[in-house]
């Protein structure tokens, strides 16, 4: 009789198919193998730009997408509508080490690109 016997025989260890375990936090895996150096770190922040009318755009496609969900409203609430909360956004997030800061825009207007890159890399 080959492979694994007494209890746990027959269930596959977590990883991939090969024998060799998943990835635990931080990037390590079991018996000396693994990845090198930290995980890349990545923040999404829900925006959008402009007139009331494009906010409240925004805001109506949000809750749509969230609908479902318990804690809609909270999302909807956290949608950043201003330059400086966006920028202070990607400037927490960048404080803590984020790679990569991504902007969910939620209105369709595609004035929103100018906008944001205006409000991100110029002040505004």
């Amino acid at each position: 009789m080959t492979g694994r016997q007494g209890p746990g025989a027959g269930r596959q260890r977590p990883g991939d198919g090969r024998g060799r375990r998943a990835a635990g936090p931080g990037g390590h895996q079991g018996h000396g193998e693994g990845r090198t150096g930290r995980p890349r770190l990545l923040a999404q922040v829900n925006v959008a730009l402009g007139p009331e009318p494009t906010l409240d755009r925004a805001r109506e496609e949000l809750h749509a997408y969230y609908r479902p969900s318990s804690h809609t409203d909270h999302v909807v609430r956290g949608l950043l509508t201003t330059g400086p909360q966006i920028r202070e956004a990607v400037a927490a997030f960048r404080a803590i080490g984020a790679d990569e800061v991504m902007l969910y825009c939620w209105s369709p207007d595609p004035d929103q690109v100018e906008r944001l890159a205006d409000a991100v890399f110029h002040g505004e």
